[in-house]
């Protein structure tokens, strides 16, 4: 039989990849508007335009490269809780268009996102942050047409793997990761090695390392299925009553992401742990015995 303490690591990753999904998901859209393929800077105007007078090139710009475009702007009352995407899109039936209607689904309750037109963002300053949902390349062409209006701008791409790496890179959530797998590891390795008179035993019947993986692994498809089950269904209970399921699709990409790594690692200290147990000879794995300098490598 499989050792439980095994068992219980695999149900415990999955668990916690929701968890580390959810947190993360919830900063993302506290920081900034989900879904979006680039961010414009908008740092520096010549003034030779009005700010209605952009806001009308923004249109026609959406309307013919068949993107959408939103200008945020900060709630003046409540700046770290709400915030105005003003949108301009070239198809408003889909994607982030259907926002002008539906209004965003925001992932965290604790930051409110108010869509309006924007022909209604009248003579602001157009400097400032500007979101393009669509083709990445179209990002290119809206800064092009804001330096023909005089404006200098910037893009990057907040929701790429660099982007997210370079801000997340030693924060709460990174080491937390990182703190989750090392004890799942080290509970792994101590389970396996506390199976090693068994392992001794199926040694003796003729099972070979490969086999003897295999076996584990088999034998693990059950509870693990149970394990995903039970987190999912909780899950998706937990997320119905938070946001009405908002973002689902990304959340489930991000904690499937996550759950793959843990997995990896955890099949991984389990092969490498138990080709130690293989290190000793068979009438020696039958006491349980294991070569030390490895053994204390491992540890």
């Amino acid at each position: 039989m499989l050792h439980r303490g095994i068992k219980f690591v695999h149900a415990a990753v999955l668990a916690f990849s929701a968890v580390l999904a959810f947190l993360f998901l919830r900063g993302l859209d506290e920081d900034g508007v989900l879904g979006n393929s680039a961010l414009i800077w908008v740092f520096e105007s010549d003034d030779s335009v009005s700010g209605a007078q952009v806001a009308q090139a923004i249109a026609s710009f959406s309307d013919d490269h068949g993107v959408t475009v939103a200008r945020e702007v900060p709630d003046i009352r409540a700046p770290d809780s709400r915030r105005h995407l003003y949108l301009a899109t070239g198809n408003r039936r889909s994607g982030a268009g259907a926002w002008l209607d539906e209004g965003y689904q925001a992932f965290s309750r604790n930051y409110a996102t108010d869509v309006h037109p924007i022909a209604e963002l009248g003579q602001r300053d157009p400097r400032g942050q500007y979101y393009v949902f669509g083709a990445p390349a179209a990002a290119d062409a809206l800064v092009a047409e804001f330096a023909d209006l005089g404006l200098r701008a910037s893009v990057s791409h907040p929701l790429s793997y660099t982007t997210l790496t370079a801000a997340y890179t030693g924060g709460v959530l990174y080491w937390s990761f990182w703190v989750v797998a090392l004890a799942a590891v080290t509970m792994t390795g101590a389970s396996v090695l506390l199976g090693a008179k068994a392992y001794g035993v199926l040694r003796l019947q003729g099972l070979s390392f490969a086999d003897l993986l295999v076996r584990d692994v088999r034998q693990l498809a059950v509870p693990w299925s149970v394990a995903a089950g039970a987190v999912t269904a909780g899950t998706i209970a937990f997320l119905g009553f938070y946001n009405g399921l908002a973002w689902l699709g990304m959340f489930a990409t991000i904690a499937a992401g996550l759950a793959g790594l843990f997995v990896l690692l955890v099949l991984a200290a389990h092969a490498a742990v138990l080709a130690l147990t293989f290190k000793v000879d068979v009438l020696r794995a039958l006491k349980g015995e294991l070569p030390a300098r490895a053994a204390s490598v491992g540890i």
